[in-house]
């Protein structure tokens, strides 16, 4: 099946300023470094809805969803993810060459968004695993109790870690036979010159986005 290369993702991405396509959908108004407005995923009166234009994300405080431009039109549209970049892609003129020779839109089946959102439950899993059982990760745990965010929070909220690895995710996942291509498409691997891969995240406290259904639809990593 033809697919779309990561760098046009970024492309797209990085085409696409995240204020600008939002203000489309949602009225915003600037205070401080970000803008906000109400949320269009849940009901609610004052505006708890950011968007952050040097981040180039958004999140609701309200009801927790967030992510980054290409999240938010799959949210909004209710699109698969190959339809949101197409959708983005249009917007900013560009067109987009599907590995295989193709430069028309082609339909991502129901396995592979399966298989997007299956990866990112399962990586939260190795994240968590390696929070509250690795060596490595006890003064992160220690770090974060000192900050006054107790366990319970951490294991609402599903606070992971990433470890100092450069293969951490890619060994875990083979083992668990999901495709290095799906997860190089969901922006947890990053391509070698040889065609090989390494984990984007390595010694990070890791934090799961979350959609309006609840599901993991992308990664937040602090430092």
């Amino acid at each position: 099946m033809a697919r779309l290369p990561e760098h046009q993702i970024e492309q797209v991405r990085e085409s696409n300023d995240i204020v600008e396509v939002v203000s489309d959908y949602v009225r915003l108004k600037r205070s401080g470094r970000n803008y906000f407005g109400l949320c269009p995923f849940h009901g609610e009166k004052s505006p708890s809805f950011s968007v952050a234009p040097d981040k180039q994300i958004f999140h609701c405080f309200g009801c927790g969803v967030g992510g980054n431009v290409i999240n938010f039109v799959m949210q909004y549209e209710k699109l698969e993810f190959i339809e949101a970049v197409k959708l983005l892609a249009d917007r900013a003129g560009i067109t987009l060459v599907f590995e295989g020779g193709t430069s028309q839109s082609v339909p991502q089946k129901s396995d592979d968004l399966s298989n997007y959102y299956t990866l990112h439950e399962r990586v939260t899993g190795l994240y968590e695993k390696a929070l509250w059982q690795s060596k490595e990760a006890e003064p992160v745990l220690a770090y974060l109790r000192n900050r006054g965010i107790n366990d319970e929070t951490l294991k609402q909220f599903r606070v992971g870690y990433a470890p100092d690895m450069w293969d951490f995710v890619t060994q875990q996942v083979v083992k668990l036979g999901l495709s290095k291509e799906v997860l190089n498409r969901s922006g947890l691997l990053m391509t070698k010159d040889n065609g090989g891969f390494y984990d984007r995240f390595r010694k990070r406290i890791m934090f799961p986005i979350l959609g309006v259904q609840g599901r993991v639809i992308g990664f937040g990593g602090r430092v």
